[in-house]
């Protein structure tokens, strides 16, 4: 009998450690692609921002008129998704410097994510608000369009990918 207790505290010992690295492991990658995803407010390999390149192509598939109604919606709220978009990115500078810091302080992490996490539903919120007004604003084909745009800039590798 204490054969099989050892083995069973051993296979519970193993499978605690390893879901504690699980857990661990997907802490990191949710930081690591909260800071990718927050790239979207800077630039990428240029002086323009990702945010202007993405709407840019957008707009190119509506027509002249939905173009124009949608950018100045987009423009009007500007401000707002932008200033969300810069707290995001002073939040992933945050954690990666908690991550690289010596000696790593768990708390700090946790808190830094925790906060990172908040500035990330603020800027889902307002940005998908800009959007919606947006969307409001041109017909339903320019909608059918944006659509499509949004489709092409997953399979260019701008936008991430859905899990499947």
């Amino acid at each position: 009998m204490s054969g099989t207790g050892g083995r069973i505290s051993r296979t519970f010992g193993w499978r605690r450690v390893a879901v504690a690295a699980s857990v661990a492991l997907n802490l990191f990658l949710l930081a690591y692609n909260g800071a990718s995803i927050t790239h979207l407010a800077t630039t990428v390999g240029s002086s323009r921002p990702m945010f202007t390149t993405v709407l840019t192509q957008a707009e190119s598939r509506l027509s002249p008129d939905d173009a124009a109604r949608f950018r100045a919606v987009m423009t009007r709220e500007a401000p707002h998704y932008i200033a969300e978009a810069q707290q995001l990115g002073l939040y992933r500078d945050g954690i990666i410097r908690i991550i690289l810091s010596e000696p790593f302080d768990p708390a700090a992490a946790r808190s830094e994510i925790s906060a990172w996490r908040e500035a990330w539903f603020g800027f889902t919120k307002t940005f998908g608000d800009a959007l919606v007004d947006a969307m409001s604003q041109i017909s339903p084909q320019g909608r059918r369009e944006l659509l499509a745009s949004i489709d092409a800039t997953r399979r260019s590798g701008l936008h991430p990918q859905p899990v499947r």
